[in-house]
């Protein structure tokens, strides 16, 4: 569960194994559900659908590239770490699907 109210990003990466400059070409980052229900009212357990819409760039190089999500903190603009069921942390952001951009 989040410390703060902080919001979620969305982000469509470079796949890292891709050579080369890593540009974003999306990012979305709001506050959960429309604006509606703030980080600081989850319950642990909860599940909380939400939907995000992101467009790829057309001038968007061919090549791999993942979609992540997570959370970060408003105030430092730090990402909230991602744990797995154990507690352990798996990272800043949750990998969602990896996808390719065709020529």
């Amino acid at each position: 569960m989040p410390s703060g109210d902080g919001p979620v990003f969305v982000q469509v990466l470079r796949h890292p194994a891709e050579a080369g400059a890593r540009p974003l070409p999306a990012i979305r980052d709001q506050r959960p559900v429309d604006d509606t229900y703030p980080t600081l009212s989850w319950v642990p357990g909860e599940e909380i659908a939400d939907h995000y819409r992101l467009t790829l760039d057309p001038a968007t190089p061919p090549g791999r590239y993942r979609l992540l999500v997570g959370l970060y903190d408003r105030g430092t603009g730090r990402r909230l770490p991602v744990r797995g069921e154990d507690g352990a942390v798996l990272g800043d952001a949750l990998p969602l699907v990896e996808f390719q951009v065709a020529p």
